[in-house]
């Protein structure tokens, strides 16, 4: 037997039997400008490969915001419409810079020699946080060019380290350079000055009982060479990678979605991985403005077990346009806002399941195809059980996405390219549920009696 989702999609409301709702409990915080209750408890850090605060393993969807600190001394009108946008819309944290400079950023300069320079890193800190419920990822050098020697870059991060101690449960964690490799800390010589600014971070917020993870910065790739060569023996507990945003293969734009799919932790480099400036609107070198896509990319990297992610767009750099003028910005983050409570908390506690084994309970009927031009299939699909609970993500579909069910299951199906509500049907073992009319799902599925 064969169920068409697509046919029945206006009739199936609610038939049968639907899963059971999430607990409050395993529902990530979505914080709001007004909603002060649901802000983030406790000091992020990492426990047993996970990430955690006060209310145990979680996730969060962060945006690049790097021009934040120059908003806040010069324009905290224009800082705060954007926070509030970014709260009102579910945001968990931005990722700011400490230090910038000299060309590009001519004009947006953010320089630790301001006299107020504290005050602006703590400032900032507690409006994004006690206003509008974000924490703030801490990136201390986005260059050099205020700090141009050893001593001068070791003052300047203890001069960060000592501000967001004296608050940690506000903050998501510290790097200490974004793409150092290419921002001042080149070479060898590089390699070993971030580690020491890591170990020299770290033992100075250990001291003040401020334990936040810290990171040396995101490596040329994603691959084990060069994660390695920057994290391996540094003892870090979160790696901040920047996955390839390469469109020229056969996915074409679905291949920087599901690059977190193929990433495994490397030997000796932190479990915990933030996708850290993946493809998104305006972003350099490749771009993706397709709110379909760019959700899609949030899922991918939670089912990987990465449990940060963050919407990285030309909004969050020099902040030339605001974040609500940008095309795709609004449509996603509101989309990420109605799939969100679909997903567990403690989805980095879920096991990977392949799809084609007696494990699985849904099974895959449509050939996994990643060549977009070659026919009906689906580019990736991602699957994880966490208890009784299987979640899948299906990317890059042409035709229908074709699942079996190996059981009786409650089923639910989400749509990512029309935003649609949640299709919850109870199907059979055995039966074939199709779903169409859309290149990219999100299915949740349990046993059912």
């Amino acid at each position: 037997m064969t169920r068409s989702l697509l046919a029945r999609s206006c009739a199936l409301a609610l038939i049968a039997t639907a899963l059971p709702p999430i607990g409050a409990a395993d529902v990530a915080p979505s914080p709001g400008a007004s909603a002060s209750d649901a802000r983030p408890r406790g000091v992020v850090r990492v426990e047993q490969g996970l990430l955690v605060d006060a209310g145990g393993p979680f996730w969060a969807i962060g945006v690049t915001y790097m021009a934040a600190p120059w908003f806040y001394k010069f324009d905290r009108a224009r800082l705060e419409r954007d926070l509030a946008f970014l709260a009102d819309h579910g945001v968990d944290y931005v990722r700011v810079l400490g230090e910038v400079g000299g060309g590009f950023w001519r004009g947006r300069e953010i320089d630790p020699r301001w006299p107020d320079y504290e005050s602006v890193v703590g400032g900032l800190t507690d409006l994004a946080f006690d206003r509008f419920g974000l924490r703030v990822q801490w990136t201390v050098f986005g260059g050099v060019e205020a700090s141009p020697t050893p001593a001068d870059r070791q003052a300047v991060v203890d001069r960060v380290v000592d501000a967001i101690a004296a608050r940690p449960n506000k903050v998501m964690l510290l790097e200490i350079a974004n793409e150092g490799w290419k921002n001042g800390f080149e070479g060898a010589g590089g390699r070993e000055e971030l580690k020491a600014l890591v170990r020299r971070a770290a033992a100075r917020l250990g001291a003040r009982r401020a334990g936040l993870p810290v990171a040396p910065t995101a490596p040329p790739s994603a691959g084990c060479d060069d994660v390695t060569a920057f994290y391996a023996g540094l003892d870090a507990q979160v790696a901040t990678l920047h996955f390839s945003r390469d469109v020229s293969g056969p996915e074409r734009e679905w291949a920087p979605i599901v690059e977190p799919i193929r990433y495994r932790p490397c030997p000796g480099t932190p479990a915990v991985v933030a996708n850290n400036e993946p493809i998104g609107p305006r972003s350099s070198v490749e771009s993706d403005d397709d709110p379909t896509r760019l959700v899609s990319a949030a899922l991918v990297t939670l089912l990987s077990g990465v449990p940060l992610h963050v919407l990285h767009s030309r909004a969050g750099v020099r902040g030339d346009i605001d974040f609500a003028s940008l095309p795709g910005v609004a449509a996603t983050l509101s989309e990420l806002q109605r799939v969100r409570p679909l997903v567990p908390r403690a989805i980095a506690r879920a096991t990977p399941v392949a799809a084609d084994t007696p494990d699985a309970l849904l099974e895959l009927r449509s050939p996994v195809v990643p060549d977009i031009g070659a026919g009906p299939g689906v580019v990736a699909f991602q699957v994880v059980r966490l208890g009784e609970e299987t979640l899948a993500v299906a990317v890059g579909v042409r035709g229908p996405l074709s699942l079996r069910a190996r059981r009786v299951l409650s089923l639910e199906a989400h749509d990512l390219r029309t935003g649609s509500v949640v299709e919850r049907v109870r199907v059979s073992a055995g039966e074939v549920v199709d779903l169409g009319g859309s290149d990219a799902w999100f299915v949740r599925a349990r046993p059912d009696s």
